[in-house]
């Protein structure tokens, strides 16, 4: 009957120590949760004010752009053909490669069409 008696309390000290350890860690980890928390909310103001500061920028310069191209509007128009032949020419090389497959797929297809 000793022996059982020292076996029980062998558990009951383990088992309270497993417990408290449990106890421990579901205190760091809350501890934890409550600073991620904390520095997620931080990132998300400081990205809400970066966005602002951002749209008010982009509403100067849009703001800024309009005004010089009153000022000048045959240079405006000449700057905007501009901007749009650059961004054609990018497309078209860019945009090469695909078109030169589909030609050539294309191609195929009526020869063998015509076969």
């Amino acid at each position: 009957m000793t022996l059982s008696t020292d076996l029980e309390d062998y558990t009951d000290t383990q088992t309270a120590k497993a417990k408290a350890r449990l106890d421990q860690t579901a205190s760091k980890l809350k501890d934890t949760a409550g600073v991620m928390q904390a520095r997620i909310g931080d990132f998300a103001e400081e990205a809400r004010s970066y966005a602002d500061r951002a749209a008010g920028q982009l509403g100067a310069l849009s703001r800024t752009a309009v005004e010089k191209a009153k000022e000048r509007p045959a240079t405006s128009a000449l700057v905007v053909l501009g901007v749009g032949i650059a961004v054609g020419a990018i497309l078209a090389m860019t945009l090469r490669g695909p078109a030169e497959q589909a030609l050539d797929g294309a191609g195929r297809l009526r020869r063998k069409l015509h076969s």
